[in-house]
């Protein structure tokens, strides 16, 4: 295997609009996804790394973990504190519900639209500088199947305006949005140009899932206290169903590599 050639940050990539040239043409070369078989498959950087690229390293793990070790408690905390919750995990049907209870309660909405809008995308600027510093090979860490990669170099090859179209609707369902975080960082996309874009979505996100939860109102907030009364069974439920699915994922990709 031919050893990837370090580029240093200043040219990590092109200004907007700008084609790539050089050092950084060659990082913008498709590689496929990374194959990881030990620790050091998992790193992005090539030797020796800075503080600061542990600790976005660690984030970038850790963001993952933190929303999966948080859906098993949504059930025991939506009912209970629907506006904090939304900040949190800022998911879609929690700020929905953290809407509905605006309307019970006669809180004021937007209340409920800022915290859904925080909470939406308070870590998607880690994605946008990961992109930005390491490029394909964080890319290919995150892209990890043929299938998620060839999905990345479709993004990757998109006009600009369709990628900016992208970080908008990377909160919206279909939108793979980490990976379009990741490229709008590799392509060069200024940060205010990603931050401004990003916002701009997840503002009319949770404004819109905090405006159908109010509409709604008594229902939704009659079913959310009936979740909440069975939450320990419901979060139990959630516990087994994502062991269960792992294991199977897991089986599914164990038997395809066997053939």
């Amino acid at each position: 295997m031919s050893e990837e050639k370090a580029v240093p940050d200043d040219a990590a990539a092109p200004e907007d609009g700008a084609a790539p040239d050089g050092d950084v043409a060659e990082r913008l070369a498709p590689h496929g996804p990374r194959q990881v078989r030990t620790m050091r498959d998992l790193l992005p950087w090539e030797g020796t790394p800075r503080p600061s690229d542990r600790v976005l390293l660690a984030f970038l793990f850790i963001i993952p973990l933190f929303y999966l070790v948080m859906w098993p408690l949504r059930p025991m905390l939506i009912a209970k504190m629907p506006v904090l919750l939304s900040f949190l995990i800022g998911a879609k049907t929690v700020v929905a519900g953290a809407g509905a209870f605006a309307a019970v309660e006669s809180h004021p909405l937007w209340i409920v639209v800022a915290a859904g809008w925080a909470g939406m995308m308070k870590f998607d600027w880690l994605w946008w500088f990961a992109g930005r510093r390491w490029g394909e090979r964080i890319v290919s860490i995150f892209a990890n199947t043929e299938r998620t990669y060839r999905r990345a170099e479709q993004i990757r090859r998109l006009p600009r305006w369709l990628l900016i179209a992208l970080v908008v609707l990377g909160r919206f369902p279909g939108v793979p949005g980490s990976i379009v975080w990741l490229i709008s960082g590799w392509s060069g996309m200024r940060f205010w140009t990603f931050f401004l874009c990003n916002a701009a979505g997840a503002l009319v996100l949770s404004w819109g899932c905090a405006w159908i939860g109010f509409e709604i109102g008594q229902p939704a907030v009659d079913l959310l206290k009936l979740v909440d009364k069975y939450a320990l069974w419901v979060s139990l439920a959630i516990i087994v169903g994502i062991a269960v699915w792992s294991g199977w994922k897991e089986a599914r990709r164990q038997s395809a590599q066997g053939r």
